[in-house]
């Protein structure tokens, strides 16, 4: 094999990508429209929306109960005020923080 080129990695395609010149270029020129959400990168994860009761309780680290979370899946992102905030993983019969991405 001479080379490899990967098309598609987490849901982004090879169409999608930008040079780090253009990055450079955009930023210089303050246009950071090659961003792109979060939540887009997490796709492939079941979202679970959080009432302000659990959000308060994730805000702070703790352990959800899976009857909490009403899901079997390995690992979900939790959801409060339209955005993803957190990863979790279950473990046993309780879901742990696996990724803080905001506690505001």
């Amino acid at each position: 094999m001479a080379s490899l080129t990967r098309v598609e990695s987490g849901g982004f395609t090879l169409q999608e990508t930008i040079s780090l010149a253009q990055v450079k270029a955009a930023v210089e020129d303050d246009d950071l429209s090659f961003l792109r959400p979060l939540d887009r990168a997490l796709d492939n994860y079941p979202e679970i929306e959080l009432t302000t009761a659990l959000w308060r309780g994730v805000q702070n680290g703790v352990w959800l109960l899976q009857r909490e979370v009403n899901s079997d899946a390995p690992i979900v992102a939790l959801r409060y005020d339209n955005e993803i905030k957190a990863l979790y993983k279950l473990v046993d019969d309780k879901y742990k923080p696996l990724k803080m991405f905001s506690t505001k």
